[in-house]
Order: structure tokens, then sequence, then C-alpha cells
């Protein structure tokens, strides 16, 4: 049984619809309307919307319909992904380009997989001495994050080069066991509990798969 209390209006229409409509129909009818449109929005500031190229990967990757995101995909002389669609908001203006977003672009995009691997073994001059991947490919910022291993990890993992970063697997499995997420001074930065979680266990799946082979 499932109660619904009446009061306001909208939100009762909002209940009803999460609990007698179809949330995959739903969902798939509010990318479609929105294509191409699709924003970020920034928690600390209520309004300010803008679009990224990691949240449209996002989408792609789940949905692989092109139609429906916006991308800024890297041109020559770069190769790699950034983060932003143009200059960064609320950091640098110039925001150096990141592992995260171009191990995601890789992934998502497949380009072909002579650039994917040189790009990986760009990635290794990009660990810190323990063998964490960095968060960018500016070395003026060695900043490190366990969610982002996990995406440059899932990126070698596809292309069975996984056990090149075993120290950047073993810091993700502590992470998880030591519960570190929680605390942001050394869980993850740009990432939310949940989806640090989801993220590792996809992880885990794939590199399954890869020692199978």
């Amino acid at each position: 049984m499932h109660g619904i209390i009446l009061g306001d209006l909208k939100e009762n229409r909002r209940e009803m619809l999460n609990l007698l409509g179809d949330p995959v129909k739903r969902g798939w009818e509010y990318l479609r309307a929105h294509a191409g449109k699709h924003v970020s929005e920034l928690d600390a500031k209520p309004g300010v919307t803008f679009t990224d190229n990691f949240t449209q990967l996002l989408i792609l990757e789940a949905t692989g319909d092109r139609s429906l995101v916006t991308l800024t995909a890297p041109t020559e002389p770069s190769r790699h992904w950034n983060y932003f669609q143009g200059k960064g908001l609320l950091t640098y203006e110039k925001f150096p380009d990141d592992l995260d977003t171009t191990s995601l672009g890789l992934v998502t995009m497949k380009p072909p997989k002579e650039l994917v691997h040189s790009i990986m073994d760009e990635m290794l001059n990009c660990l810190n001495p323990d063998g964490l991947p960095y968060s960018y490919f500016d070395p003026q910022i060695p900043r490190l994050d366990p969610a982002l291993s996990v995406n440059v990890l899932h990126l070698f993992y596809t292309h069975g080069r996984g056990h090149e970063l075993p120290s950047a697997l073993e810091w993700v499995h502590s992470v998880l066991k030591n519960r570190a997420y929680l605390r942001m001074k050394v869980g993850c930065r740009g990432y939310t509990t949940a989806m640090a979680i989801k993220a590792i266990e996809d992880l885990d799946s794939l590199r399954a798969k890869d020692s199978s082979r």
C-alpha cells in the first residue's frame, strides 16, 4: 500500500506521476523535449546554469543518442577533453583539460584505437609517485580523486590495460572499504557518495570481464 497526503496541488501531482506513471517513458520524453539544451546547475549558486562536456558525455553513454547532447570535442593541437565548454565557471577561466572527462570521452566516443592508446600512454605520465592518476594533464595542479581514478581505470580496462594501474585500483578499493568517500578532504571532490560507489561497482564488473579474457 502507498498513500498520498493531499496538500499542495503541484507536489501531489508530482507524487501521483511518480506512483502511477512510467518513469522510463517520462525520462525519455524529457530528454527528447530538451534535446541539445541539457544544462548543469550549481548547488552553491542557485539559478546559475552552464553546459559541460562531462554531463553531456554521461547522457550519451547512457542513451547512445547523439541527438540529445551538445559536445565540444577536442580540436588540434589538443587531443584531450575539457570539462567545460568554453571558459571555466567559478574556477580558472582557462580550465585545464582533465583525465576524467578525457577518459569518459574516449570510452563513449570510441575514436581510433591508435589515438586512444597514445593518449593512455600520455596518462601514464600523469601519475604521482605512488602510481595514482592526477586529475589534470597540467602538472602544476597535482590533484587526486578516487572517483576520477575509477574513470581512468575504466578506460584502461576497456582496452585491456588495467594491469598498468595496480596502485590506482588498490587505492579505489581502499577508499571504498574505509568509507573515505564520506570525508571530503580525502574523499571525492566532484562526485556524490552514491555516484562514487556506483562507479566503483561498475569498475569491478569490467575488471572481472577483463580478467576472464
